[in-house]
């Protein structure tokens, strides 16, 4: 008990030495926050030395409420200068994941370690050479993050297993944005140094299955090259949960909706990594889960934000000329969040089916794929429901017109209606969680 108070006490006087140096003027906010990250990874590494995970999965938990709250109201200077990210909600909550899943393992200090120190030495090698940025991350920031991560991971594992992960790592921290890399990294870092000690073919097929989409879909300019490793990021998560009968699936999801984009027009060349997440980061939880204790609910789940994702988009990009909103039936703008056609949710039904369909080819049950297709579908109604009546609308300070974004012609917009802080890729997030926990825990009474 008297350990743990002391714990509890070097990290709030930690924060508040942070805060101190910040407010004075001493430091910046940025290195008061990255210096205060490292001495916080300590902290837990040392703690961690007690044996007591328990205790340290609660303290961290209860730091992330905390954290949250002052997140919401920026009551740190600290805070204020971060105001995108969510960095220090999902710090500690990765502690705690850790803390539970993997108490006394090599992997504990490896995972959180590589965020501890390599991620807060990427945002000073970033500042000292910003050579060539690649969207919000600077060439200059990745190389610091990767030698910094090579030369940790060699303190756990041989050279070119140290230096593989380095390079997986990187790529991690260089598509995360607004702090999720801070969840991230140690979760999955967890899950490829397992699978190189039990699963080693497993990874490996996996990995140059991730990589030949990602630069597919970055040369036929189906993604940025950001986007596009996130999406290989992701599919390698999906392959270690299920190889082909989990990667096909979203594969034809993929595939389908470039190809209905182009069809159209419309190559989807912009999307973001937040924009990949947003669709994917369901199936990737989903996945992620079922790799580590595999699960037919979980992969019913999985489907199901799958099809949820092939019916959005189909219904997207097969919509007739004159939409309506969902629930007044009054005309809308084509494109426009809420909008809805006959010709639309046939596509977005045929997409749905589509994916279902190759999963059942690949040994789904009928039941568990009837199950996905419905609440794909579903989810994807949800998703116009939301897009029509809580997604944020703004006005356009120079040219006038009504858009989806708070900035419009590189200037902040007018807020209008719905929730200023549900955008497009929020509605996309929310509605692959309703289709695949639906799918998730009707399962089980399906199949009782």
């Amino acid at each position: 008990m008297t350990l743990t108070l002391g714990f509890v006490l070097a990290l709030l006087g930690l924060a508040g030495l942070a805060e101190g140096l910040s407010r004075t003027g001493i430091l910046p906010s940025w290195v008061a926050r990255k210096l205060l990250h490292m001495g916080v990874g300590a902290l837990v590494l040392l703690f961690a030395r007690t044996g007591q995970y328990a205790t340290l999965a609660w303290v961290a938990v209860a730091f992330a409420f905390l954290n949250l709250t002052e997140r919401i109201f920026h009551l740190t200077s600290i805070s204020r200068s971060e105001k995108s990210s969510w960095g220090t909600v999902l710090f500690p909550l990765s502690v705690a994941w850790m803390a539970l899943v993997h108490p006394g393992d090599p992997i504990f200090p490896y995972a959180l370690g590589v965020m501890f120190f390599a991620d807060p030495l990427a945002a000073f090698f970033g500042r000292a050479w910003p050579i060539r940025r690649l969207g919000p991350k600077s060439l200059g920031g990745s190389l610091g993050f990767f030698l910094a991560a090579s030369s940790l991971g060699l303190l756990f594992f041989p050279f070119p297993q140290a230096l593989l992960l380095a390079l997986l790592a990187t790529l991690v921290e260089g598509v995360s944005e607004r702090g999720l890399d801070n969840l991230l990294l140690p979760l999955l870092l967890a899950l490829w140094v397992e699978d190189l000690a039990l699963r080693e073919s497993v990874f490996f097929t996996g990995l140059v299955f991730a990589s030949t989409v990602a630069v597919l879909a970055w040369r036929f300019r189906a993604l940025t090259p950001r986007a596009a490793t996130a999406a290989g990021i992701l599919g390698l998560v999906i392959w270690e949960a299920g190889g082909w009968s989990w990667a096909l699936p979203v594969l034809v999801f993929f595939v389908l909706g470039s190809l209905a984009a182009r069809l159209r027009g419309r190559p989807s060349e912009t999307r973001t990594p937040v924009q990949v997440l947003a669709n994917g980061w369901v199936p990737g939880t989903l996945a992620y889960l079922h790799a580590l204790h595999p699960s037919p609910a979980l992969a019913v789940g999985y489907l199901a934000a799958v099809c949820e994702a092939a019916a959005d988009t189909l219904a997207t990009e097969t919509g007739g000329p004159q939409p309506r909103d969902i629930l007044t039936r009054a005309p809308v703008p084509r494109g426009a969040s809420g909008g809805v056609t006959l010709q639309g949710f046939l596509g977005g039904l045929g997409g749905a089916v589509a994916v279902g369909g190759t999963a059942w080819m690949l040994g789904y049950s009928a039941g568990g794929v009837g199950l996905a297709v419905l609440a794909g579908f579903l989810g994807s109604v949800v998703d116009s429901l939301l897009g029509a009546r809580l997604q944020g609308r703004w006005r356009c300070r120079v040219c006038g017109k009504e858009v989806e974004m708070p900035a419009h012609c590189g200037q902040p917009g007018i807020h209008l209606r719905g929730l200023a802080f549900l955008d497009n890729n929020g509605v996309n997030a929310l509605a692959s969680l309703v289709a695949g926990a639906g799918g998730w825990a009707l399962w089980p009474f399906l199949n009782s």
